[in-house]
């Protein structure tokens, strides 16, 4: 269950750079090209359970990032990035948590926010895409059962 919910949330993140806020299409086009190649939420990805230092410092530093990210956008896509940002940050806190009920737990508390993340992320990737020339991948992410 853990790592199906982690699978399914890492999925939706790894598929944007996601940005909101106070920003602009500028801003958020300039931050989506930076990062496009090195992709902040690919450190969700990359989770390693069996080295959990390292892990820790990836989802730390994706979740920064994405909130940095967040801060980018402009009003348009402002809702759908903040709603990454925070569940990317859940997600961070919730494997970083060492009791392993306690990590069930926020995981499962995370699941009814999974569509509302494939969906932000299909429309900040089209945002990104149409109004920045910058693809930051595919919008939706299936999990294998």
């Amino acid at each position: 269950m853990r790592l199906r919910l982690f699978a399914a949330a890492a999925g939706a993140l790894v598929t944007v750079v996601a940005c909101s806020g106070d920003g602009s299409t500028e801003a958020f086009c300039e931050t989506a090209a930076t990062l496009a190649a090195d992709n902040p939420a690919a450190a969700f990805g990359a989770y390693e359970p069996s080295d959990p230092a390292a892990s820790r410092d990836q989802l730390e530093r994706g979740s920064a990032q994405l909130r940095r990210l967040a801060g980018d956008a402009p009003g348009e896509i402002a809702d759908d990035a903040d709603r990454l940002a925070d569940v990317a940050e859940g997600l961070a806190e919730a494997l970083n948590m060492a009791d392993p009920e306690a990590v069930e737990q926020a995981l499962r508390n995370l699941e009814p926010d999974l569509a509302e993340v494939e969906d932000a992320s299909r429309r900040v990737t089209d945002y990104a895409a149409t109004r920045c020339d910058v693809d930051l991948g595919p919008a939706t992410t299936a999990v294998p059962d």
